[in-house]
């Protein structure tokens, strides 16, 4: 979707970026802008909207310079605030690229362009060290025996809200929305499964097989 191939610890202080980023939503901008002759700046997520982890506050100066930091990137809800929220400033922005979710409570507010990812294709799946787990409520079934432990999901994710609503009862914790992270949460014993969307599921499947981190139909790639 949108990959940061130079990564730095914030963007310059006016928003602009000095990262440098890939995947085809950027081709996809890219084209548009071409094609209906305009120009833009890409801005990772500011970290003042009202949907942002550890939100920062637009009336304390102080926090100013810690705006577009690092860990504001893989928040999906905080990108979104930065159109929804904010007022017309260095922090607001007029478009949110990555992949959201398209809801009634967001159709509301927002204007989407056609899904580029079918449904079938865009639906939540698991993925991780733990085997023979077939569906969500098996897993919440096997947690509540102390088969498996908790869960993890991208943090400040829209179907985390989902999630709760739809199972109740199972356990979860948020971790960064990396493949790093994702990793070092399975590597480490903080998961044994991973709840995410399907394609970033594949993606980082085959990201980890082709590193031979990964088995595949029990194999390992060497």
């Amino acid at each position: 979707f949108v990959n940061i191939i130079d990564d730095h610890e914030t963007t310059n202080k006016d928003g602009s970026s000095s990262l440098k980023f890939s995947g085809y939503i950027m081709d996809m901008i890219e084209s548009i802008a071409e094609r209906a002759n305009f120009t833009y700046t890409i801005k990772t997520p500011s970290g003042f909207g009202s949907l942002c982890n550890d939100r920062l506050i637009m009336t304390k100066n102080e926090t100013k310079e810690h705006a577009f930091a690092a860990k504001y990137r893989t928040q999906y809800k905080c990108g979104q605030s930065d159109v929804n929220d904010l007022p017309l400033s260095n922090y607001t922005t007029d478009m949110y690229l990555g992949l959201y979710y398209v809801t009634p409570e967001r159709q509301l507010e927002n204007q989407f362009t056609l899904p580029y990812h079918p449904p079938s294709t865009g639906t939540l799946t698991m993925f991780g060290t733990a085997t023979g787990i077939s569906n969500m409520n098996q897993l919440a079934q096997l947690q509540s025996e102390g088969e498996v432990g908790p869960a993890c999901a991208a943090e400040n994710a829209a179907y985390i809200d989902f999630l709760r609503h739809a199972y109740p009862d199972m356990q979860f914790v948020e971790v960064p929305n990396t493949e790093e992270s994702f990793y070092n949460s399975l590597v480490n014993g903080v998961c044994s499964v991973i709840i995410s969307d399907y394609p970033v599921a594949t993606y980082f499947t085959l990201q980890q097989y082709q590193k031979g981190q990964c088995l595949v139909n029990g194999m390992v790639r060497t």
